[in-house]
């Protein structure tokens, strides 16, 4: 899309969904967000792409 690529962001979002599989605690807490928080992050992502085309 762009060809901009943070790895840093990638690295992290990878490092927390390893933790959130192998420590249950961790994964206790990503499935404990409400879908509202989790909705509205989806909407802010795609928000960011869609403002970037326009």
């Amino acid at each position: 899309m762009t060809k901009f690529v943070n790895h840093f962001t990638i690295a992290t979002g990878a490092i927390c969904m390893i933790l959130a599989g192998l420590l249950p605690p961790i994964g206790n807490f990503f499935s404990s967000l409400p879908e509202s928080v989790l909705g509205d992050c989806t909407i802010m992502m795609f928000d960011t792409y869609s403002y970037k085309w326009n």
